[in-house]
């Protein structure tokens, strides 16, 4: 037995030391010509890369490589060959898992090729951005994007910005917002910008809050601002905006902003915003917008009673009246009555102030590099100057004569509501007193100033 067992270990050992060995050879010498068939193969078009292939195949199946293994390394030397619509034919034969990943590798080949192709860099960037979506790396390819057009100054800093904002890719944006602004005020824009395209609800809020403090220098922003809340829903920053557009005399572009922030109240089913919105619209005067918001939450009480203060504001006094004789508000129907005399001499006048008001000359902005922000046009100035001077006596009459009015009317919520109604335009406020609405300064000592509306 022990004489068999050395006798089969003999021929064992014998079998081991050059069975093995040369198959291993005839492995590798095949291994080397499927490495030659593929290297050839690249350079190659039509039936004769096909066939060459395909022989790479059989070799690289003979030799024990795995489907992945074996059509991944086609795939890459197809992408090395520039051939990427082989390499992902190719890719796709070696499952899911190295397409994705094949599909990576050609993206990455495309950026360089873009580096180095500016006549076709657009192009290339495209197909790049295709095929990381095609690898499942969407939001690894905009930000490789992003990351390109930074590099390459702050003038391509928006397009940048553009392929983070649609790649989500918000630390990075919010990164280089915190980067700008770290600058200094020069760079705020810029901060507002980056953060704005986060999406996120800090990124927003943020850029809104820095928009509207750069809208002290340049009106543009307070739009911009507005644009950033609105994209994150920032009812506060919406209000700020409205309310801008109110005292500026826009109601209705105003309720248009006010009704959007109910429709959202509404939609998440937050009462109490409504409610602070509908008593904040009384207070400020625009009692058809608060009319609407108590209708919304169905106060018909409230919504009854704003709807006479509405018609009074108006100077609708006897819709007012029959309002507020139906919500049984005796003492505000009686009150209007007694004062209807006094009431029905400010209408003309307010009319002319709002013609005076619509037809003042149109004031362009410049840009001004000294002083690092917006100016108004010179030429545009003047016109507008002009166009006051002309009508100053005009605007301190009619001022004057809606004071002497406010004096004689005996109810005070009826000043209330006209001094409201008046207090729209500016001269109201730099020419009378704005508590007691008593004259305090005289015509002579006017000033252009004073009397714009």
């Amino acid at each position: 037995m022990y004489l068999q067992l050395s006798k089969y270990s003999f021929h064992t050992l014998l079998f081991s030391l050059f069975f093995i060995p040369s198959v291993l050879f005839a492995q590798d010498k095949d291994l080397a010509k499927a490495d030659e068939y593929l290297k050839k193969a690249v350079t190659l078009t039509g039936t004769e890369k096909n066939e060459l292939l395909k022989k790479a195949i059989e070799l690289y199946t003979k030799v024990g490589k795995t489907k992945e293994e074996m059509y991944t390394t086609i795939g890459d030397a197809l992408v090395d060959a520039r051939d990427y619509n082989g390499a992902t034919t190719y890719y796709t034969r070696g499952g899911t898992a190295v397409k994705k990943q094949g599909q990576i590798r050609i993206a990455e080949e495309y950026m360089e090729n873009a580096s180095e192709d500016a006549k076709n860099e657009s192009k290339l960037i495209k197909k790049a951005l295709d095929a990381y979506v095609k690898g499942g790396a969407s939001k690894d390819g905009y930000k490789t994007v992003g990351d390109y057009y930074s590099a390459k100054g702050p003038e391509y800093d928006s397009l940048a910005f553009s392929y983070y904002e649609q790649g989500q890719v918000t630390e990075k944006l919010t990164e280089i917002g915190d980067n700008y602004y770290s600058k200094g005020p020069e760079y705020y824009a810029k901060a507002a910008e980056a953060y704005e395209k986060t999406g996120s609800p800090e990124g927003t809020k943020k850029a809104g809050d820095i928009y509207w403090g750069l809208g002290e220098k340049d009106v543009a922003f307070y739009e911009k601002a507005y644009t950033a809340y609105d994209k994150g829903h920032h009812m506060d920053g919406i209000k700020k905006y409205a309310d801008r557009l109110f005292e500026m005399g826009q109601e209705d572009a105003a309720n248009a902003q006010y009704n959007k922030i109910a429709d959202y109240y509404v939609s998440t089913k937050n009462s109490g915003g409504l409610d602070k919105l509908a008593s904040a619209a009384f207070d400020g005067g625009n009692y058809q917008l608060a009319s609407m918001y108590y209708e919304k939450m169905a106060d018909t009480k409230n919504m009854e009673k704003a709807q006479s203060y509405d018609a009074l504001y108006k100077f609708d006094f006897a819709g007012a009246i029959d309002h507020f004789t139906k919500a049984e508000d005796m003492a505000m129907a009686n009150a209007i009555k007694a004062n209807l005399k006094t009431l029905e001499t400010l209408p003309q006048i307010y009319n002319d102030l709002e013609e005076i008001k619509k037809t003042e000359p149109f004031v362009g902005m410049d840009s001004n590099a000294v002083l690092g922000k917006k100016v108004p046009n010179a030429q545009d100035q003047a016109n507008f100057n002009a166009y006051y001077k002309s009508v100053q006596g005009t605007i301190a009459d009619n001022v004057y004569k809606v004071s002497a009015a406010y004096q004689k009317l005996t109810d005070p919520t009826l000043k209330k509501v006209v001094k409201l109604k008046f207090q729209r335009f500016n001269a109201f406020k730099t020419i009378l007193n704005p508590d007691t609405f008593v004259k305090k300064k005289e015509k002579a000592a006017l000033k252009l100033e004073d009397v714009i509306l």
